[in-house]
């Protein structure tokens, strides 16, 4: 208490005090002038200072703006010639066609072109119409919280979130359910097509999805519709909705229209004698016809991952 009481009596140090006595009987002021326009200039250093660094901050230097610039220029100069080099892609593979059409005309083996034609049709080389289903499956409006009572993502952090193996489930189901032909937004799926995730982004084939996701399907609709709704992946669907809030959408189409896989090539063929080339046509024997037998018109399924909690694809990646 005397300690306390004294700091409140005599908060100033005796030896300061003495001091600021000795300045006030010479006439001068306790503190020495000097020191308070000399604190007020520091002031004034530390605030200017202090003010430079936020604006610093704040406003990003031009060297990194014109990086930035510079970079979203090379991306969209790259995806102009990507487009360019894309079309005229297939421009030439359209050609290939018909050129390829005129050789095998001329063969003397018959049915020929059939064969053809059906081996790129179980390749999902070539583009297929007729009706089906329309699977729409998309994010949850709110992220949920996680829940070990009955949740299918107890472990997840977001499990709002559509994943790579949902969209397994679902297209094996398809698979399953009797479907013909699948692509998921657009993307076709062949017999060596993976659906995986990298990060957050959800793949098919190395191209990245954005959502909602679509996956169509061509098959007798109410089959489909029916059977899809017994198979895992249509169960899987169902417990996302309840218990995360997941939505998913079933619909029938009257008509489909998937695109062929462009990554599919011709990996094996055999040279067209000369002789047999029409003479309209008669420049190097390029022509060439494929060896492939399918085995199926429809592709295998596209992942062979089973277990719904698993996030990890366990799918057979196609060379690229």
């Amino acid at each position: 208490m005397t300690l306390l009481t004294e700091m409140m009596h005599r908060p100033l140090d005796p030896g300061y005090a003495a001091e600021a006595d000795r300045r006030v009987a010479a006439g001068l002021t306790p503190t020495p002038s000097g020191r308070t326009w000399r604190t007020t200039v520091y002031l004034l250093l530390i605030g200017v200072l202090v003010a430079s660094a936020g604006m610093a901050l704040r406003q990003p230097k031009a060297a990194v703006t014109a990086e930035k610039s510079a970079l979203v220029a090379q991306i969209e100069r790259r995806q102009t010639e990507a487009d360019r080099t894309q079309a005229q892609m297939a421009t030439w593979e359209a050609e290939m066609t018909r050129v390829r059409e005129q050789v095998l005309a001329g063969q003397a083996e018959q049915g020929l072109t059939d064969r053809l034609r059906q081996a790129e049709l179980g390749a999902a080389a070539t583009p297929v119409t007729g009706p089906g289903l329309a699977v729409t499956v998309d994010d949850a409006r709110t992220n949920t919280e996680a829940s070990a009572d009955g949740n299918p993502r107890t472990s997840e952090q977001d499990p709002g979130r559509v994943q790579s193996s949902d969209l397994q489930l679902v297209v094996n189901g398809l698979w399953e359910a009797g479907a013909e032909a699948v692509d998921v937004n657009g993307h076709r799926l062949t017999s060596t097509s993976a659906v995986r995730f990298a990060g957050e982004a959800i793949l098919v084939d190395y191209r990245p999805l954005t959502r909602p996701y679509v996956i169509h399907a061509i098959g007798d609709p109410q089959q489909l519709r029916t059977r899809f709704q017994a198979t895992e992946g249509g169960r899987w669907l169902d417990a996302l909705g309840r218990e995360v809030g997941i939505r998913h959408d079933v619909a029938t189409q009257e008509r489909l229209v998937l695109q062929g896989d462009s990554g599919v090539r011709l990996r094996h063929a055999t040279p067209v004698p000369a002789s047999a080339i029409p003479a309209a046509i008669a420049k190097p024997a390029t022509s060439t016809t494929t060896s492939a037998k399918p085995a199926s018109t429809k592709p295998a399924s596209t992942t062979t991952s089973t277990k719904p909690a698993s996030t990890t694809p366990s799918t057979t990646e196609a060379n690229p």
